[in-house]
């Protein structure tokens, strides 16, 4: 153990089935794609989020103009 080092004791359910899709990615891909794409993964910028798509209802609920859409297809039986 090394100097300074607090260790505890974890437990994982299922810790070989980890480790099975490791080798699976790994035997599918190979281990330099792999550790490429590791090493490379903190310099990827984070994947933009889909434009919410409120249709009129919850765009008033939350107190936002309606889209310009036109009227609703139900306007003329209220």
């Amino acid at each position: 153990m090394l100097p300074g080092v607090i260790m505890t004791h974890t437990t994982l359910p299922h810790p070989v089935v980890l480790r099975a899709t490791l080798d699976e990615i790994i035997e599918t891909h190979g281990i330099f794609p792999v550790l490429r794409a590791l090493v490379a993964r903190p310099f990827r910028r984070a994947a933009s989020l889909p434009p919410l798509g409120l249709n009129a209802h919850l765009r008033r609920d939350i107190g936002l103009e309606p889209l310009d859409g036109g009227e609703s297809p139900w306007t003329h039986i209220r």
